[in-house]
């Protein structure tokens, strides 16, 4: 009898969780008022997530989102990232910089002459090392053209495009080995 009714009540347990865990259907647009734009709502302008860096790399589509987002910790200057973890030892990032940075939205062209760049790379997530680094500045001329397109900061978010030709800088400058990145979108909160 004392099975029977331990039973009885490891099923009523179960029921109970399963039950207090449905929440009713998702609603991707709910009916209150929020700041955070649905990538589903092509009104928004936004078609990546929250919490997402994405870009193609050499045509080939890629989504940082990992760890994502942006800081103005420096003065003058923004920078937004996306980490991608690539197994327990590797992680790819791709992200930004805009200088000078205000708070201003528009165009932040990456040349020779300022300080906007986008870059991404590869590293070593025991050591923290990096194995190889491709960026748009290149301090030694030559940089290839891009831009990032700032499009909002509602509440302390950024968002926005970004496209650029990226030249290899680490472990050695290599003006020969040069990658693409096109159709970038990012849509990040402010790191903490």
């Amino acid at each position: 009898m004392k099975k029977v009714f331990l039973g009885g009540v490891l099923v009523a347990g179960l029921c109970t969780m399963i039950l207090s865990c449905n929440n009713g259907d998702y609603n991707a647009a709910p009916d209150r008022n929020t700041d955070i734009f649905s990538p589903l709502n092509p009104a928004t302008g936004v078609t990546v997530p929250l919490g997402r860096v994405q870009g193609e790399i050499n045509g080939s589509m890629r989504q940082f989102d990992s760890s994502a987002g942006w800081t103005d910790s420096v003065a003058g200057t923004a920078f937004f990232q996306g980490v991608k973890y690539d197994n327990a030892h590797t992680a790819e990032f791709l992200g930004g910089t805009l200088n000078p940075y205000a708070g201003a939205t528009g165009d932040y062209v990456v040349v020779d002459s300022l300080n906007n760049t986008v870059y991404y790379g590869v590293m070593d997530t025991n050591t923290h090392s990096v194995y190889g680094l491709y960026q748009g500045k290149i301090a030694t001329g030559g940089s290839g053209q891009g831009v990032i397109t700032l499009k909002g900061t509602e509440s302390g978010r950024f968002r926005g495009t970004f496209s650029a030709t990226l030249y290899k800088v680490l472990p050695v400058l290599d003006m020969t080995d040069v990658m693409q990145i096109t159709n970038g979108e990012f849509y990040v909160t402010k790191f903490k």
